[in-house]
């Protein structure tokens, strides 16, 4: 499958698997795949002690799939806490694998190259997006260097995103098949 391909799969994942995703959303997306979580692991202490605490505000949920990725080579994933609780996979679990996996540094003309290439799908109106309003949005955040940004307010309140982005290999075997490969 070509790079074009993967991302409008990965893309279109998220938009059937996830309500009122915004540009932002996509943004935050694309943001993971490439450069991950490693900023939420400047405190490392306040990082677990935040997984511990929404680990128990977070209730057990089979409909939400374990895994999704983020990356369009599924190399990095979204591990679902709600799903975590279903499978009996620990906090602690999650911890290491969110703790260990998140040493990689990002290529942020890998993530350039991303975002142009969702632009052009916009404009091929093979994605639901203004093409204009995706150039808007990566113009901004480009004369910002690129920052970590939030989901949209829509998208937390309709989705309730409870997970931690982790290195695909961190959760061997439990992988979930888009068609991707992976070692």
């Amino acid at each position: 499958m070509n790079p074009r391909d993967r991302l409008l799969e990965l893309v279109l994942f998220h938009l059937t698997l996830h309500q009122r995703v915004a540009l932002q959303d996509v943004y935050k997306l694309f943001y993971q795949g490439v450069f991950g979580a490693e900023h939420l692991l400047k405190d490392v202490d306040a990082a677990r002690r935040y997984l511990e605490t929404e680990w128990q505000t977070v209730a057990p949920d089979p409909s939400k799939p374990l895994l999704e990725p983020v990356s369009t080579d599924g190399g990095v994933v979204r591990v679902n806490i709600a799903r975590c609780k279903v499978e009996g996979i620990s906090c602690e679990s999650v911890w290491f694998a969110f703790l260990h996996s998140n040493v990689f540094r990002g290529d942020v003309e890998a993530f350039k190259s991303l975002w142009l290439e969702f632009i052009n799908l916009c404009r091929q109106k093979r994605l639901p997006f203004d093409s204009d309003q995706a150039v808007n949005y990566f113009n901004e955040m480009e004369a910002r260097r690129f920052p970590v940004q939030h989901h949209s307010e829509n998208y937390r309140i309709f989705n309730r995103p409870a997970y931690r982005v982790v290195g695909g290999k961190s959760f061997a075997g439990h992988y979930i098949n888009l068609g991707y490969e992976h070692e």
